[in-house]
């Protein structure tokens, strides 16, 4: 299965892409999955955060074709492009600055 990773460094997008190895047979990888073996085989500077890995705390969400979605969540398909949230500024990869949320959460607003 391949899927397009895309990257931001120094403000510039690019695209890498990968191609998942199945640890078993008939295996259905979710996003996530994808992201940890990317990171740990061929894009060792691959950069994306993720905490409870149960579909609770949201912090894995990217967007997948255009989308935003819980990569813990999400099944990967063969041709997806994986990118960050497009709705937030990107600071690294997958990563994206989450302040403006916990502003709004807060119920205070940057002037």
């Amino acid at each position: 299965m391949k899927v397009e990773l895309v990257t931001y460094r120094k403000g510039q997008a690019r695209s890498v892409i990968y191609e998942y190895v199945p640890r078993e047979e008939g295996e259905r990888p979710m996003v996530l999955d994808v992201l940890l073996q990317a990171q740990a085989t061929k894009v060792p500077d691959l950069s994306f955060r993720y905490g409870c890995r149960n579909r609770t705390c949201g912090i894995c969400t990217v967007d997948i074709n255009g989308k935003p979605r819980i990569a813990c969540r999400a099944r990967a398909r063969d041709g997806d492009k994986v990118s960050a949230v497009s709705t937030l500024p990107a600071v690294r990869d997958m990563v994206s600055r989450r302040d403006g949320i916990a502003r709004q959460l807060r119920g205070t607003h940057s002037a």
